[in-house]
């Protein structure tokens, strides 16, 4: 049973550790800031998940992939750090979030009571 944990764990690991490592170059070679990075992440994140979904602009329940792997992301940064700061990680989560939530909260009326029209 351990080395079945073991091995599903390093595999895990090195999955972000090659997630982070390819952030981190297009961090480095894009032509934008980490700011507009996450703002535009956030945004194509939110954005896929509803049209994937189905569901109303509005819903609140498109905002939880986006939550849950932008989480994810900053764990990737904890755990493989590469000039972290606890300010970082909360500017990184603001810009990631302000768009989709300001969004899903402007247009949010319906929220889950159906489909997109």
């Amino acid at each position: 049973m351990m080395p079945t944990l073991h091995m599903i764990q390093s595999t895990l690991l090195g999955w972000m550790h090659r997630y982070h490592d390819a952030a981190l170059w297009i961090e480095r070679n894009g032509p934008a800031s980490d700011k507009l990075l996450h703002m535009n992440a956030g945004l194509i994140l939110w954005l896929a998940t509803v049209l994937l979904r189905g569901r109303s602009w509005g819903d609140k329940r498109n905002l939880l992939p986006l939550v849950l792997l932008e989480t994810l992301n900053e764990v990737a940064d904890y755990l493989f750090p590469y000039r972290w700061t606890l300010s970082g990680t909360i500017a990184d989560l603001f810009w990631t979030f302000f768009w989709p939530f300001l969004l899903a909260f402007l247009i949010g009326g319906r929220g889950t009571t159906g489909r997109r029209r």
